[in-house]
């Protein structure tokens, strides 16, 4: 016998679907469709394994290099004397990265060591600590923590943090410029600072910021920006010269040129970061990448003028350093091929004391700058 549904039932029922499809059409106008739940769940996928990637690289990194007391050794073996020295650089990468990740405790980890060992009269930062004393600063290193102190105050409010970027953007503006032209060090015991620039130094995003304490560094960026713009080789090569010379008005370039016509990458990602970070265009410098990441790796060494890799030399910190431009211009595939290279040099044996860790399973050599930058590009995600 067949069963008769109810009138008033069936009125119910339709209002129903009228109802759940005007929400629907209201707050979904795009059907979501097979493909897309698809993606969603690559995307989601993907994210995890990066999670996954940075936690173990975290960890690596606390074992490798990171002490109670902050200080960062450079590398893992010491044959070359200085693997237990601490570089401003890694300092100011990892406070990058507590900012990023919102770790206020590691942080404070970092920020006790370079008031404890690496600030000059509390102003100017020591570009290495260790058993050598050291009477200089690098610009570039300086301004990274003068950056990750403002953020960190931005954050979490604590007075000092913007206080100590202060007194650290006074010292170089007092010290290392000269007629609106940044120095890329000062010599505090010979009280000399060097008359030429490495263009990667010039972080025109901090130098910026920078103005809320002293208007004068519009002009350091305004000029800044001018030396890096006329620094590609050769005028066209997405590739730029190393050095800006004051004295001579002349770029060269990097000092292994001489030997083996090549050019590290390093600089350069750095400096194509810079301006991406203040809307400059480098749409010139992305396609190269997309080409060379398409072509299957990204070299660490290149002839500036044949664009042919100089040495068969790929490194973890070149694809970090890649990733991290990726993201900042907005190429999410390009920055997800290019985290794929940089993980390729991680440690995935769970059983090995390096597990985690970007470099040589077999000698067991790692370096803190491939492992910080490689820390901030997976945290950038």
């Amino acid at each position: 016998m067949r069963r008769v549904i109810p009138f008033l039932a069936i009125s119910a029922l339709a209002g129903y679907i009228v109802f759940f499809a005007l929400v629907y059409a209201l707050f979904n106008k795009t059907p979501i469709t097979q493909d897309k739940i698809a993606f969603s769940h690559m995307e989601d996928e993907y994210a995890d394994r990066c999670l996954q990637y940075e936690k173990a690289l975290l960890s690596f990194v606390y074992r490798a290099f990171l002490k109670e007391n902050g200080e960062i050794h450079t590398n893992t073996i010491f044959t070359s004397g200085d693997g237990g020295d601490t570089l401003s650089e890694s300092i100011g990468l990892l406070m990058e990265y507590s900012v990023l990740k919102r770790d206020k405790a590691l942080f404070d980890k970092e920020f006790g060591f370079l008031k404890a060992r690496m600030l000059h009269e509390s102003k100017l930062v020591k570009w290495k600590a260790g058993s050598v004393e050291i009477n200089c600063n690098a610009a570039i290193d300086d301004l990274r923590i003068v950056r990750a102190l403002l953020d960190a105050y931005n954050l979490w409010d604590e007075k000092e943090y913007f206080d100590t970027a202060g007194f650290i953007q006074h010292s170089i503006y007092s010290k290392q410029v000269d007629n609106g032209y940044l120095m890329e060090f000062y010599d505090w015991k010979l009280g000399l600072a060097r008359k030429s620039i490495p263009l990667c130094y010039l972080d025109l995003y901090t130098l910026d910021r920078s103005s809320i304490f002293n208007e004068g560094w519009g002009e350091v960026v305004n000029k800044g920006l001018d030396i890096i713009k006329n620094g590609r080789i050769n005028g066209t090569s997405p590739i730029f010269y190393k050095y800006y010379d004051y004295t001579t008005g002349k770029y060269s370039m990097d000092e292994e040129y001489a030997k083996e016509k090549g050019v590290c990458l390093v600089e350069t990602l750095y400096t194509v970061i810079h301006l991406a970070e203040v809307n400059e265009d480098t749409g010139y410098f992305t396609q190269w990448v997309k080409g060379e990441i398409g072509n299957g790796r990204l070299a660490a060494w290149y002839n500036p003028y044949t664009l042919k890799p100089s040495k068969e030399m790929e490194n973890p910190a070149v694809y970090a350093l890649a990733a991290v431009y990726a993201k900042k211009v907005g190429e999410t595939e390009l920055y997800k091929a290019i985290i794929d290279k940089m993980t390729s040099f991680m440690v995935l044996d769970k059983n090995s004391e390096s597990f985690g860790g970007l470099g040589d399973n077999i000698t067991q050599a790692f370096y803190s700058f491939d492992n910080l930058t490689a820390l901030w590009a997976l945290a950038c995600r």
